[in-house]
């Protein structure tokens, strides 16, 4: 029932214009209104956590995808105490602290199985910080606003260590992310083994660098 009344109480026209508002820069406001939310998705992440961790160290699957929720507001996560945390003050880079410790946590469950030296892994985003849509709902914070600044980047990162790679190397040229799909296909069928054939095969199947697809669309 509680759930039904919020939602038509959103329907309802300028409510939410002036509300969020109010809720961002009350602090005990927001801590009310988002507690639950950050509740919610804490238990997701621990879950999801929890399945990545079991499947990124079973010797008998050949390819595996994990779908993380951080660092995707709501902040979850307080940097600078290094633990969980359903306070208001929480913000994206808060959550990106808990990108780099998931990843930390993932890594050292590879290499204690002896799965990390071998194993290709490709860390990247779906999409990018909307922070112009996140600027106008319940979850912005100070912080957020301090580091997005004012303009508008549409990059995401995109990190590859192939199986027995233990050198760096930097690939400056943009591309559409959209080839993974090509690419570990390529990797899977072993027709690119090392960090410079990756880049002559990133340099004949790049696409245009900032795809246009989905960069305006203002949804969760």
């Amino acid at each position: 029932m509680f759930s039904q009344a919020e939602g038509l109480i959103s329907t309802i026209p300028l409510v939410q214009q002036a509300a969020i508002p109010v809720v961002q820069r009350v602090g005990f406001v927001n801590e009310i209104v988002t507690k639950t939310e950050r509740r919610k998705y804490t238990v997701r992440y621990k879950h999801v956590l929890e399945s990545s961790l079991k499947a990124a160290v079973d010797p008998s699957l050949d390819l595996v995808f994990i779908h993380s929720p951080v660092p995707h507001p709501p902040g979850i996560y307080d940097g600078a105490k290094n633990e969980f945390s359903l306070e208001s003050h929480n913000s994206y880079a808060d959550n990106l602290e808990l990108v780099d410790r998931t990843l930390g946590e993932l890594r050292q469950a590879m290499e204690k199985n002896g799965l990390w030296d071998n194993t290709t892994v490709i860390i990247t985003a779906d999409h990018w910080w909307r922070s112009e849509m996140w600027s106008r709902g319940p979850f912005w914070t100070p912080n957020d606003a301090k580091v997005a600044g004012d303009s508008m980047d549409h990059r995401i990162p995109f990190l590859l260590k192939l199986a027995g790679q233990h050198d760096q190397l930097t690939y400056h040229t943009g591309f559409n992310t959209v080839l993974t799909n090509d690419l570990v296909l390529a990797v899977m069928n072993g027709q690119v083994t090392n960090p410079s054939e990756i880049v002559n095969w990133l340099d004949r199947n790049r696409t245009i660098s900032d795809s246009p697809y989905n960069r305006d669309e203002l949804l969760p």
